[in-house]
């Protein structure tokens, strides 16, 4: 007779405390806007207001859009945001490289991160 001896493990899960913007990225990259968008995607680790812009490398700024907290790109997780490559003034963007800013704020924090993207037509 033999003694079988097991031990219980207890499943431990990460808690994320801290406010913050993570996992960004955006594809098709490089991408051409005369046949598709790029998606924008981003983690956040809380609900929140979200701002994406869109500079030229000259630093002109292109294209923003607004995402409030608990909405589609505002909320904990996941979130994704199309851009067509037109500017906020209708005109399809030139070839070369941009950069998105995503700026966060929850209860009077704020958060960003960006993303390098290419244009090639």
């Amino acid at each position: 007779f033999r003694s079988l001896s097991s031990s219980a493990q207890t499943p431990t899960f990460n808690v994320v405390s801290e406010f913050k913007i993570t996992d960004t990225l955006n594809g098709p990259n490089p991408f051409n806007p005369n046949n598709e968008v790029t998606n924008i995607q981003y983690q956040l680790t809380k609900d929140a207001d979200v701002d994406i812009y869109i500079y030229s490398i000259s630093g002109e700024r292109l294209w923003h859009r607004a995402f409030f907290e608990g909405m589609p790109g505002g909320v904990c997780g996941f979130n994704s945001a199309p851009w067509n490559g037109i500017n906020d003034f209708g005109e399809v963007v030139t070839n070369g490289p941009y950069i998105a800013y995503l700026i966060a704020k929850k209860d009077g924090k704020t958060v960003s991160a960006k993303i390098k993207m290419l244009v090639l037509k």
